[in-house]
């Protein structure tokens, strides 16, 4: 049966396909560049922000931005890179002269966490975290998924979740 949505595109017949090289077989975040000419990948081991020409269909550019983590998403806002890892930690990076100038941001957010999505809110100016795990400390966030919200112009995470998903409100939708 149809899906209660309609799509875009068709998952079935995509517009155009590319080949990825193998260093990408692990992408677990993709974002458009502000251009509209590039998408930016963040391999989930590798501190590595690629390039992909969308015209060439290649990788254009590989830029080293911080050691080996487990990267979770990627967010481009007007010039500056966001990269999340799953710990939480928010690394904002500038490219110069083709080299990554990064800052790193930690918060209260870590492992237990387990933070999987990264997403912009223009309206807001926040980056969103969405968390995988532990939503946080507290019975009221039991059996809860969060996303938490990173002010960019504050540069610090909102203690407490911009959005919470609970399971019984997926339960109630469901049935």
């Amino acid at each position: 049966t149809a899906p209660p949505f309609a799509l875009h595109y068709n998952l079935h017949e995509p517009d155009w396909t590319m080949e990825l090289p193998g260093r990408l077989d692990e992408i677990s975040g993709l974002t458009m560049n502000a251009a509209g000419t590039h998408l930016l990948a963040v391999q989930d081991e590798d501190g590595k922000i690629f390039w992909i020409d969308l015209v060439e269909k290649e990788v254009s550019q590989e830029i080293e931005f911080w050691k080996d983590g487990d990267y979770e998403g990627i967010e481009v806002v007007d010039e500056t890179i966001y990269v999340v890892k799953s710990t939480g930690t928010i690394y904002e990076v500038t490219i110069q002269d083709g080299e990554a100038l990064t800052e790193k941001y930690n918060d209260f957010l870590n492992d237990d966490n387990d933070v999987e999505g990264l997403a912009y809110d223009p309206f807001k100016k926040q980056l969103l975290l969405a968390c995988k795990a532990n939503a946080g400390a507290g019975e009221e966030l039991d059996l809860t998924k969060a996303i938490y919200a990173f002010d960019l112009e504050q540069k610090k995470l909102r203690e407490d979740p911009r959005y919470c998903i609970r399971l019984q409100q997926v339960n109630d939708y469901l049935n």
